[in-house]
C-alpha cells in the first residue's frame, strides 16, 4: 500500500518505510527514525524540518 503524505507527524506515526522523492528522483528510503536521524542530502534535511544546518569540513579524523 502506498500513501502520499506531506505531513511529517502523520508519516512518522503511519509509515513502516519512508521514501523521499525530490524533483522526480528517489533520494532516500528508510524507516522513519532513520530518515530523520541520518539524512543524506541537505534538501532532504530541509524537507523533514531541520532548520539548523551547518557546512563543515573534516580536517582530521582522530582515533
Amino acid at each position: 500500500m502506498l500513501h502520499t503524505i506531506h505531513d511529517q507527524t502523520e508519516q512518522r506515526t503511519m509509515a513502516y518505510r519512508i521514501t523521499i522523492i525530490i524533483d522526480g528522483k528517489l533520494m532516500q528510503v528508510g524507516i522513519p527514525g532513520g530518515i530523520f536521524e541520518k539524512t543524506i542530502d541537505s534538501r532532504i534535511a530541509s524537507f523533514v524540518g531541520f532548520e539548523n544546518m551547518l557546512n563543515g569540513k573534516v580536517t582530521s579524523a582522530g582515533r
